[in-house]
């Protein structure tokens, strides 16, 4: 077992805006190069052949033009489990270089944030890691921890920010258009993992063109959302105070507000955005006309739909003790059925077909997307009917969202 390294006693954007000159990325097209380190350094976390459909499945999430808010977090954890960290962590930069926002797999990154910036503003990090601004202006570069460890863990970083998050080993992959970079993937192992090697970091770096695409390429509306594992509740009195609130709840307050730097502050009170919900339950505990204690928020993490339940209606506000607050956290449809279509087995390019065609695009739209004959899209449509059992389109879309749903969330 690693034992944890002795001090020296001596010594997280969001924009949607694509950079001029970049072509969109072909998510089937690309080289069998493209993932081959992948292939070759993944053995102890999975099968070639599973590498193989994680690498093109990283490849589809990065092309389906969906806010990157919401397909960061699937992205980050198909390359989690493609290397075998044990989490993921991605940092969002503003036009500014610093940092504009974080998702993280493990609470502990967002707790110590605060640690974090207090570090940078002591310059406490100017050498390892490196400050963020400095990796987004290319001035230097922090990749794999494995190359500097003495210096990393007798670093304040490594002490004040890397082992309270339960971390040892660190790998960082620069997103970046040639001139500047956009955010920063870091993946970690835990002590008593080995390092990062050179081809896990060269493996995680081959999606960088691909990842940079899902960042700054014009992205779609989305019209439909749907349900994922995400939900929470919620319990506040009526003056909007919170009695109980769960961590998977301060997680999804987090992402509804796009509060995400800021830190470990556990809300008090709802936010202004559920007053008028507040509202309605008070008008229904008094027995007065009102529309469903319900409402939608929609930001770049995807959709969240909101209920109120009184305690005890019958009692009134005076009586009353409160009210249960459910939030349920939704993604994009078409993000749905690309994990799906993942999750159900389907090559590359059924994976790419299959969603798009349940997503209403024509064979001919495809084709030119793919680059392939419209009779190449009809051969796929009907393979992937034969393999999955469905006869139309309306089935194949619910036959995806059902083998997507389940398995997403922030």
């Amino acid at each position: 077992m690693e034992q944890e390294p002795l001090p020296n006693q001596a010594g997280y954007g969001i924009s949607g805006k694509r950079p001029k000159g970049q072509e969109p990325l072909s998510v089937v097209h690309a080289s069998y190069a493209d993932f081959s380190e992948a292939i070759q350094c993944t053995g102890a976390a999975m099968s070639t052949a599973g590498s193989i459909r994680t690498s093109a499945y990283i490849r589809h999430l990065c092309s389906l033009g969906v806010p990157d808010a919401t397909v960061i977090p699937e992205i980050v954890e198909a390359l989690r489990q493609l290397v075998a960290a044990d989490s993921g962590i991605f940092y969002w930069a503003g036009e500014d270089f610093d940092i504009s926002a974080v998702y993280a797999q493990k609470e502990e990154v967002y707790k110590t944030y605060p640690a974090y910036c207090e570090l940078r503003a002591n310059g406490q990090i100017n050498q390892v890691p490196g400050d963020f601004t400095d990796w987004m202006r290319r001035r230097r570069c922090f990749a794999n921890s494995a190359r500097v460890d003495r210096d990393f863990v007798n670093s304040a970083f490594y002490f004040e920010i890397v082992r309270p998050s339960r971390c040892r080993h660190v790998v960082v992959s620069l997103i970046e258009d040639g001139i500047r970079g956009w955010g920063a993937l870091i993946l970690t192992r835990e002590l008593g993992r080995s390092p990062f090697s050179e081809t896990e970091l060269a493996a995680i770096e081959s999606f960088k063109a691909h990842i940079m695409h899902a960042l700054r390429h014009p992205q779609h509306a989305v019209s439909e959302y749907l349900d994922d594992a995400d939900a929470a509740v919620i319990l506040a009195d009526w003056y909007g105070r919170m009695l109980h609130c769960s961590p998977s709840a301060i997680r999804l307050m987090r992402f509804a507000q796009n509060s995400t730097l800021d830190g470990d502050a556990s809300p008090q009170r709802l936010p202004e955005m559920l007053m008028p919900l507040l509202g309605r339950l008070q008008r229904l505990s008094k027995g007065e006309p009102t529309a469903e204690a319900r409402i939608e928020t929609i930001n770049q993490w995807g959709r969240f739909t909101w209920r109120g339940y009184p305690l005890d209606a019958s009692a009134g506000i005076t009586a009353s003790p409160g009210f249960i607050l459910h939030v349920q956290h939704q993604q994009p449809r078409l993000l749905t059925s690309a994990r799906g279509a993942h999750e159900l087995g389907l090559s590359a390019q059924q994976q790419v077909v299959s969603v798009r065609w349940a997503s209403g695009e024509t064979q001919r739209d495809i084709a030119r997307e793919l680059g392939v004959k419209e009779s190449t899209v009809v051969d796929h449509v009907r393979r992937v009917y034969e393999r999955l059992d469905v006869r139309d389109c309306a089935a194949l879309a619910t036959r995806l969202t059902q083998a997507g749903a389940s398995s997403l969330s922030l």
